[in-house]
């Protein structure tokens, strides 16, 4: 729980976040029908931002 919730899991999305999306234009651009699997934790914060 400690790497998803409280301050730890807010700085880490707040940081991770910009780069998952920088990702994700790059699969709309080049792999449109790509499927895309995120292991990444803070999980649910990373997929709710994508």
């Amino acid at each position: 729980m400690g790497d998803t919730r409280g301050p730890a899991g807010i700085f880490r999305a707040l940081r991770t976040i910009p780069l998952m999306l920088d990702i994700c234009a790059d699969i709309e651009k080049y792999c449109p029908d790509a499927i895309f699997l995120n292991y990444t934790n803070p999980m649910a914060m990373l997929c709710r931002a994508m």
